[in-house]
């Protein structure tokens, strides 16, 4: 499996460009515009204790995207916490300059460790929580927040969702690999003006050997799309290759990280592949 998590180098679709030094992330961002805005939830059971001001809050014109790999907030370490006392002003710091440089609304996540760090100084720290704490306070964690190996996806919003569910792919269950089981997807829905539209965060198979079971993965991704007529996917692809993802653009959809806008996200230190992906069908 992948020890190197995932480095932005430029945004696609939006104007910040800045990389994340203290957890070498990966992400990738677009916007959208709803016709207009749907601020009327406001429950009580998403109340935020101690809010972090980041400046702008839930949007009235443009929806902001970012999908991001993680990587456990520990360079990849599978299932570590990893984060220690000393450096755990550097990571708070850098989660933050995150989000204010690129000012997403709604974030998919893989690769997600919640439980930052557990110690004397700092008990129980979730990132989950520091998220919410700047106003993502709708979530959703795939397969009840268990590891699956390296996967956990996850989905945090400024906007409401809909119904969040877990999906299994099918072609996993006929793939050599057993190890192709860990992965699987997420799908929800947010309201862009009076329309719903559905979103899908995943994470694709890796494998150092080709992309079968990626093509296989995203062959089942375009058939479901079809039930939609809006429809958000974001990820990690796990590309070897590109053109795996041509598919997407096949079927008609606009694959941002591809063509002119192409960026490399991965390994973070010396990017060779176009591994992290919006994908939107409107």
């Amino acid at each position: 499996m992948k020890k190197s998590t995932h480095q932005d180098r430029e945004t696609v679709g939006a104007t910040a460009k800045h990389s994340l030094i203290a957890f070498l992330a990966l992400l990738v961002a677009t916007s959208i515009l709803p016709s207009c805005s749907d601020d009327d939830n406001d429950d009580d059971i998403y109340e935020i204790v101690d809010p972090i001001d980041i400046g702008y809050s839930a949007p009235n014109d443009t929806v902001t995207l970012m999908t991001w790999n993680v990587g456990h907030w520990a360079y990849g370490k599978n299932m570590s916490s990893a984060i220690t006392d000393e450096r755990y002003d550097a990571f708070y710091d850098s989660l933050l300059t995150c989000i204010k440089t690129v000012g997403p609304h709604i974030v998919g996540l893989q690769e997600l460790s919640d439980l930052i760090i557990d110690t004397e100084e700092h008990d129980n720290v979730r990132a989950l929580n520091l998220l919410k704490r700047m106003g993502f306070k709708y979530q959703y964690v795939g397969d009840g927040g268990q590891q699956r190996h390296w996967i956990c996806n996850a989905l945090t919003s400024m906007l409401p969702l809909g119904q969040s569910a877990t999906n299994e792919y099918d072609y996993n269950y006929s793939y050599w690999n057993t190890n192709a089981r860990s992965y699987y997807y997420v799908t929800s829905s947010v309201v862009l003006g009076k329309t719903e539209v559905p979103i899908i965060v995943t994470h694709l198979a890796f494998s150092i050997t080709g992309d079968t079971c990626v093509s296989g993965q995203i062959e089942e991704l375009v058939e479901k799309s079809k039930e939609y007529d809006r429809l958000i996917i974001m990820g990690d692809m796990n590309l070897r290759n590109l053109e795996t993802i041509a598919p997407f653009e096949e079927a008609g959809m606009t694959v941002c990280n591809y063509g002119d806008n192409k960026v490399k996200t991965w390994p973070s230190d010396s990017p060779t592949h176009y591994d992290d992906h919006i994908i939107l069908k409107a």
